[in-house]
């Protein structure tokens, strides 16, 4: 009776046990990934503090209103651009999809008879085929044709447009400068961002699994103002990433989450 007793509690730890051990580490695992989250939160919150406090001195240097002055004076031609590189790429889109097309095409039962009947100089059976053959290529290549009109619209709207931007060699090069400067910038935000990222999760930040980790400033440009709001001076962060979270046997759990912070540029709030 004692051995089926020691055997019985053998049995239901082997059993309890394993489900416990995961269970304690799975929630471990979580506690790390919201200390992942804070710590990213907090030192995002910090370093945008930082940059909001030093955009005062750019701007009294005045380089934030000839920051502006070349963003009023560029901002038809910034969207004519895009509206190019837009019609570009759909132009693009349109000519592949012709390509495919017509480098998939094979003959259907009409066309492969009109061939039977052009080579045995059938000539009856050749104007009796056409009909069909033409509704045959109607309903291959209906679709290919209007892809091609729509590709001809296109490219025609993208010499109208080029030829309409050239007219303004001045707004074309300050619209260049503007947003070559402004992406650096953001580029070299994101790296301080990083950095900082990385400095405030430790030493040790290689063994938190952080698999990805993308900072962005935001889709309004660095600074920017919110209509709604009517508040102007807005610096945005976003930091996505993910976190592996490892299962023993099975594959690993990534956690995608995202850090976003907003502050008022020179004041900071």
């Amino acid at each position: 009776m004692e051995k089926k007793k020691k055997g019985a509690l053998t049995l239901e730890a082997a059993v309890t046990l394993p489900v416990y051990i995961f269970t304690m580490l799975t929630l471990a695992y979580m506690i790390q990934v919201y200390y992942i989250h804070n710590t990213i939160d907090a030192v995002a919150a910090q370093v945008l503090q930082d940059i909001a406090g030093k955009t005062f001195y750019l701007d009294q240097l005045g380089l934030i209103e000839a920051g502006d002055r070349i963003a009023e004076r560029t901002k038809g031609t910034d969207q004519k651009i895009e509206a190019v590189i837009e019609k570009g790429k759909a132009a693009y889109a349109n000519t592949k999809e012709v390509k495919d097309s017509i480098a998939s095409f094979e003959l259907g039962e009409s066309g492969k008879n009109l061939l039977s009947h052009w080579k045995g100089g059938n000539l009856l059976g050749i104007l009796k085929e056409l009909p069909r053959f033409r509704k045959e290529l109607i309903g291959n290549f209906g679709g290919t044709y209007d892809q091609m009109k729509n590709t001809y619209k296109d490219v025609t709207d993208i010499y109208a447009s080029g030829k309409e931007l050239l007219a303004d060699p001045k707004g074309i090069g300050l619209s260049l400068i503007s947003t070559g400067v402004s992406k650096g910038m953001q580029y070299l935000l994101s790296r301080y961002i990083l950095s900082a990222v990385r400095r405030g999760l430790g030493e040790n930040a290689h063994h938190y699994r952080i698999r990805k980790m993308e900072i962005t400033m935001g889709e309004n440009g660095i600074l920017y103002s919110n209509k709604d709001a009517k508040i102007d001076r807005l610096l945005t962060v976003n930091i996505k990433y993910k976190i592996g979270i490892p299962l023993f046997l099975a594959p690993d759990i990534e956690l995608e989450r995202t850090v976003n912070k907003t502050v008022r540029a020179w004041v900071g709030e």
